[in-house]
């Protein structure tokens, strides 16, 4: 196992074209968002193929992935998709970096701007109402974005 990181600004962005997928995701809009989340976005890694049950990408794109995160010092990726809750922790333990995927990258962003400590709360629940591993969600009283430790995270 590795240490996460308190988090990151500085993200590699992963977009893919999927075959058979009906809404197509706009890579432009997806940085944008990435920005608004208050990342960085250093890198955009972009392909096409089938998603894989492991790792959403096949093992030549995890390592083109794992290859930008290195050169720039990325401290977050970020994929333009809907991750499995098992997809993100196996991309996280191979990358040894933190990952969120599309929902979980809105998700903080209506965290972040939550002017209520019931706002921020409603947004963690949202996000551990998808049924996803609760690590991912942003504790109520430290709703602050990408730049906080989420529970279970140690300090520093």
């Amino acid at each position: 196992m590795f240490e996460r990181p308190k988090s990151g600004e500085r993200a590699v962005l992963v977009h893919l074209e999927i075959f058979n997928e009906t809404d197509r995701e706009d890579p432009s809009e997806f940085t944008e968002l990435a920005v608004s989340a208050g990342a960085n976005p250093v890198a955009l890694v972009s392909g096409s193929g089938k998603p894989g049950p492991r790792f959403f990408v096949g093992s030549g794109k995890l390592e083109e992935i794992h290859q930008s995160a290195h050169e720039n010092n990325a401290e977050l990726v970020l994929f333009n998709h809907a991750l499995s809750p098992s997809q993100e922790r196996n991309i996280e333990r191979e990358l040894k970096i933190r990952v969120l995927d599309r929902t979980g990258l809105i998700l903080d962003i209506f965290a972040q701007r939550a002017r209520t400590h019931d706002a921020a709360a409603g947004c963690v629940r949202r996000r551990r109402g998808r049924a996803d591993a609760p690590h991912h969600a942003v504790a109520p009283r430290q709703a602050q974005g990408l730049r906080d430790n989420r529970p279970g995270d140690s300090p520093g």
